[in-house]
Order: structure tokens, then C-alpha cells, then sequence
């Protein structure tokens, strides 16, 4: 008789200070509406603030890395990604952005056929500063050791 290990549960993610500015987003929400409806301060201001706090609050709460035994799922504002491990290339650690090289550690995920183009970048940084150190790394090296040379 062959023993298996029995299957991982999936591990999910989620953005670094999620809490805080999924209710920063609100509460500056709120008060950018009743400025509107109260007519204080600069009119524009206030309605360009009722779009972008909503929409960071939207962004922070849908944004998401989940960690099964098969691959990853992650989601972003608009967007849900599901790679095999195969399809998770490497951890890159310089993503050139135009004419700036911004110093970001990211998993280079190889699609075919998608939304994405080839190349899917998930920043692991927006998990936590220290994600080598915590759970996240310890995930990422037992499910993806082809990523740690």
C-alpha cells in the first residue's frame, strides 16, 4: 500500500493593511460626499476624491494571491488568473517600467492566450514587506521549488 500525503488546504492572501484602507477608502468616501452635498471647499476636489477612494477601497479589497497544491489564482481589481505551477517561470526581481527600472520582486507567471499577453507579473511585496520570511515564502518554497534555485 502506497501512502499520500493528504491534500494542503488552498492558502489565500491578502494585500498588506488591506483592513485599514479598505476603510480609510470608505470613511474618505463618505466624507468626500458630504462635502459635495454641503458645497465646502472646491467642488472638482471633492468629486475627483468620491471616484478615488472608492476606487482604492475596491482595489484593495478585491486584490488577492491564493496557493493551492495545483497553482495560484490571483485576482486583481478586474481580473482572476489561474496558473499551474509550470506556468510559474521564476521570481523576478527588476521589472522595467517604460524608461524607469522600478526594483520590485514579482513571480513571472507564462500564459498563453491571455488577457495579460505572455507574461503575468504578481508583485509579492503588496502581500507583505517581509513575505520571504513569513508564510507566504514558506508557501511559495514548498508548493514552487522551482523557484528558489
Amino acid at each position: 500500500m502506497q501512502s499520500t500525503d493528504p491534500p494542503r488546504l488552498p492558502a489565500t492572501f491578502h494585500q498588506q493593511y488591506r483592513t485599514i484602507l479598505v476603510f480609510l477608502g470608505i470613511l474618505m468616501t463618505a466624507l468626500s460626499l458630504l462635502n459635495v452635498v454641503i458645497a465646502t471647499g472646491s467642488r472638482p476636489l471633492w468629486l475627483i476624491q468620491l471616484f478615488i477612494w472608492p476606487s482604492i477601497a475596491f482595489i484593495t479589497y478585491r486584490t488577492r494571491l491564493v496557493l493551492t497544491d495545483e497553482g495560484l489564482q490571483y485576482r486583481s481589481a478586474f481580473t482572476t488568473t489561474h496558473a499551474k505551477w509550470s506556468e510559474v517561470s521564476s521570481l523576478v526581481t527588476r521589472r522595467s517600467l517604460g524608461p524607469l527600472t522600478v526594483s520590485v520582486e514579482s513571480l513571472s507567471v507564462k500564459l498563453a492566450g491571455s488577457a495579460h499577453g505572455n507574461h503575468l507579473f504578481v508583485p509579492l511585496a503588496q502581500f507583505g514587506r517581509s513575505w520571504r520570511q513569513g508564510q507566504l515564502g514558506t508557501m511559495l518554497r514548498e508548493r514552487g521549488p522551482h523557484l528558489f534555485p
